[in-house]
């Protein structure tokens, strides 16, 4: 993060291209999700970003900064700690599916963010099988 930092500080400007590789190793959720905003303000501030990622996280808090740029989600916006710096506008973001070597462009909604379904299957399944693990043993302890 030292790089990042030093490289914003004392390097950056309008019209660069940064490019980071998961930016969310090694990082809490929470932060995690400090890091979509971040990469957003530095969009807005005229940086061209491009990033890899394989968090969920950084994916569904670009979705709310994207579904908060429409009208009448000031008082949403103000609820939950956003700053108008941090909202995404859909026409600036492009989102790619790297799957079996194809590259597929992902839509992108104004009103949903971006259409990641690929995190949606594995995170629909695993709640199916924790729940069902979960609740099946519970049933068993109840029985004894």
């Amino acid at each position: 993060m030292f790089g990042l930092w030093f490289y914003l500080e004392y390097q950056a400007k309008q019209g660069d291209l940064l490019m980071i590789d998961e930016p969310e190793l090694h990082i809490h959720p929470e932060n995690q999700t400090e890091m979509a905003r971040l990469l957003a303000r530095l969009v807005n501030a005229g940086l061209r970003v491009v990033f890899s990622t394989h968090s969920d996280y950084i994916v569904r808090e670009l979705n709310s900064l994207i579904m908060l740029h429409q009208q009448g989600a000031e008082d949403l916006m103000k609820e939950h700690r956003y700053e108008a710096g941090e909202i995404l506008d859909p026409e600036k973001v492009g989102a790619y599916l790297f799957d079996n070597q194809t590259i597929s462009p992902l839509e992108i909604f104004k009103e949903d963010g971006i259409y990641a379904t690929t995190f949606d299957k594995v995170i629909a399944k695993q709640e199916k099988s924790n729940d069902d693990i979960y609740y099946t043993m519970q049933e068993r302890r109840d029985e004894q």
